[in-house]
């Protein structure tokens, strides 16, 4: 079982944690961690992105003119898109990119996201956070502390409102419930929080 350093808040070390071989000692598979983190991009994508053609646009369906004898080119809808006020050519249209992973897929890639964290040193555990007022400063502090910068996601079953007050104004701090921690969250982290207890809910999770 790896084991890593159990931190207090300040930043002191006061012990050690060992973490279950099942979820924080896999084996690598880039591929299947590849194919997860572009499916759960792809799901963050709205897909509303829309601009009219020819057949959404009001109007046109009269020929402006008649085929031939004018001397002008010849026409058959002042909503072509050539025409000024005319439709978009091939322009953008609603998509659903959405793409469905099987749960043990998932489940698999998140345990080899944070193999690979491991690998790095890039998970800091730590006991429990407590404010006593909500305060971004003293929330930077502890960061600082645990030398965890921008691009910190800190894993939590639920931090208390003063907390969660004191880290939203903290810029490239991200939190995300346990239940919620994602791939594509543990494959854009530099540095990975997790409380002593979302270690055990994470475990929970992944190896059911």
């Amino acid at each position: 079982m790896p084991k890593l350093p159990l931190y207090r808040q300040d930043g002191t070390a006061i012990g050690e944690i060992e973490l279950p071989d099942a979820v924080f000692a896999c084996d690598d598979r880039p591929g299947l961690v590849h194919q997860v983190v572009v499916a759960q991009r792809a799901n963050l994508r709205q897909g509303t992105s829309m601009t009219k053609n020819r057949s959404h646009v009001r109007g046109g369906g009269k020929k402006p003119w008649r085929q031939k004898g004018t001397g002008r080119a010849r026409q058959g809808s002042i909503r072509a898109p050539q025409w000024v006020g005319g439709g978009r050519a091939f322009g953008n249209q609603k998509s659903n990119f959405h793409q469905d992973l099987p749960v043990k897929m998932k489940r698999g890639a998140l345990r080899c996201a944070l193999s690979q964290k491991v690998k790095e040193n890039a998970i800091k555990v730590v006991d429990e956070i407590q404010l006593e007022q909500i305060k971004t400063k003293i929330f930077a502090s502890i960061l600082g502390a645990l030398d965890c910068g921008k691009g910190t996601v800190l894993v939590h079953d639920g931090l208390s409102e003063i907390a969660s007050l004191s880290a939203r104004n903290i810029p490239g701090l991200k939190l995300v419930r346990s239940q919620d921690f994602s791939t594509l969250d543990a494959v854009e982290a530099r540095n990975l929080v997790l409380l002593k207890n979302t270690v055990e809910s994470l475990s929970l999770r992944l190896i059911g």
